[in-house]
């Protein structure tokens, strides 16, 4: 799913989900909300295994991060990027996973 597809009665709207996500989890909050009240049963699915994917995908850069680290010596500009990329990742990955609670159960 790359194209999500909201309709309702006076017009529809159309996101590009690698462009919007990830975002703020207040624009998150919105557009899922409209999903959650607009989308059928089988939209949120497809939208739910998107940030699935999206969560695997990090998990896996976090896996060869996970890797690399232990090799680096200390003080090094190459530990200091895989303790930066490590922090940015986890914090995306906890995006995600509130993007996936938010549209199943309507909180974050």
């Amino acid at each position: 799913m790359e194209l999500l597809e909201i309709n309702w009665f006076t017009g529809n709207m159309v996101i590009h989900l690698d462009t919007f996500f990830p975002n703020t989890i207040a624009k998150a909050k919105q557009l899922l909300k409209l999903v959650r009240q607009w989308c059928d049963d089988e939209t949120k699915a497809d939208l739910a295994e998107y940030f699935k994917k999206k969560i695997l995908e990090i998990d896996a850069e976090i896996a060869k991060i996970k890797q690399i680290y232990p090799n680096t010596k200390v003080g090094s500009k190459e530990k200091k990027q895989c303790e930066t990329e490590f922090k940015r990742l986890q914090r995306l990955e906890n995006k995600y996973v509130k993007y996936l609670a938010f549209l199943n159960e309507g909180r974050c």
